[in-house]
């Protein structure tokens, strides 16, 4: 896929209306989903395992977190060993934060240090006797400004009947930002590989926008979605991060490295999500 391909084809303007092609999206994860019968056994050396620092500075009163573990090796399970005893200190402008650690490998932020759009921060890190870096930017917040929902029951297999919430908002007249969507149902946070949602702006640069969610609701539900400005470099990470991930199917492109912006060799991001949230409850 091609820069702005990932999502964009999915937002629609108010001028210039775009179907909701997401749908092509989950049938390219489907074929990752496809496995072979016949079993095929690979001997693969096991690779030193590496730090991975993982932390967002958002705007949101929530507790940021910095997570430092160790990759696993390839056919473990997802269970990532934790890397106590780091110092971690980020700044923006004159401010800086020591990080605490609440538990085996996660630091948080303090209450009082800023979160704010706009704003470069970076990370210095003292891991295990090794000293790593990073640099973000904090993109300007774009306000959702409504959700709607409405009751679909299309003859269609990738359609099940029930409701369909839209967002909608306006792109600064800026070139370049990009976005990141997080939705929340009742009290849980979709988080699989098919929820790894994020684009530019070069399908709708200025202008207002519109986006019919692939989630199915029903009456009483609460839903939350959550449109994150993220930089750059940041979107480009969740390019290479989705080109990993759908790297099973026969139509993916070939593997990239992750573009991490962790210096020092360690994998990983250090990045931003400034958030504009709002929430609707599903009536008849």
């Amino acid at each position: 896929m091609m820069k702005g391909q990932v999502f964009l084809k999915a937002w629609g303007t108010f001028d210039n209306p775009t179907p909701p092609l997401r749908l092509v999206f989950y049938a390219v994860v489907g074929l990752c989903l496809v496995a072979c019968e016949e079993p095929i056994a690979l001997k693969l050396n096991n690779a030193p395992k590496n730090i991975v620092i993982e932390g967002f500075v958002t705007n949101r009163p929530q507790p940021d977190t910095v997570t430092v573990t160790r990759t696993a090796e390839y056919f473990a399970p997802n269970v990532f060993d934790p890397v106590p005893g780091a110092k971690i200190v980020v700044a923006v402008d004159e401010k800086t934060d020591t990080l605490r650690e609440v538990a085996p490998g996660k630091y948080v932020f303090s209450p009082e240090f800023p979160r704010l759009p706009q704003k470069t921060y970076r990370l210095w890190a003292e891991i295990e006797g090794k000293q790593y870096r990073a640099t973000t930017w904090s993109a300007e917040v774009v306000e959702l400004s409504a959700l709607t929902a409405r009751y679909r029951n299309d003859a269609s297999a990738l359609i099940q009947p029930g409701h369909y919430v839209t967002i909608y908002g306006k792109d600064p007249d800026t070139a370049g930002n990009c976005y990141r969507l997080f939705v929340r149902k009742n009290d849980s946070l979709y988080t699989g590989v098919t929820d790894l949602q994020f684009a530019d702006d070069v399908y709708f640069n200025g202008r207002p926008f519109f986006l019919e969610l692939n989630y199915r609701f029903e009456i009483g539900d609460t839903v939350t979605i959550a449109l994150a400005s993220i930089s750059q470099p940041q979107y480009e990470y969740y390019i290479t991060l989705f080109r990993q991930l759908i790297n099973g199917s026969p139509f993916a492109p070939p593997g990239d490295n992750l573009k991490s912006n962790i210096e020092g060799g360690a994998f990983g991001y250090f990045g931003t999500f400034m958030l504009s949230e709002r929430t609707l409850i599903i009536t008849p």
